[in-house]
């Protein structure tokens, strides 16, 4: 199994550190924050869409 290939310890901590690295570049930005809440929202509309209507 591919998921099994890489141990979700080691998963978690690449992306922890990739997101503390980039909040550290461009974390104080003000356009930040409402970026990502449309990233976050178009990613639940776009799962809902895929998962209710395909």
């Amino acid at each position: 199994m591919p998921a099994d290939l890489i141990p979700y310890e080691l998963a978690e901590e690449v992306l922890g550190s990739v997101g503390d690295a980039l909040d550290e570049k461009i974390g104080t930005k003000k356009w930040v924050k409402p970026l990502y809440w449309t990233a976050v929202t178009l990613m639940f509309l776009w799962v809902g869409w895929y998962y209710f209507w395909s």
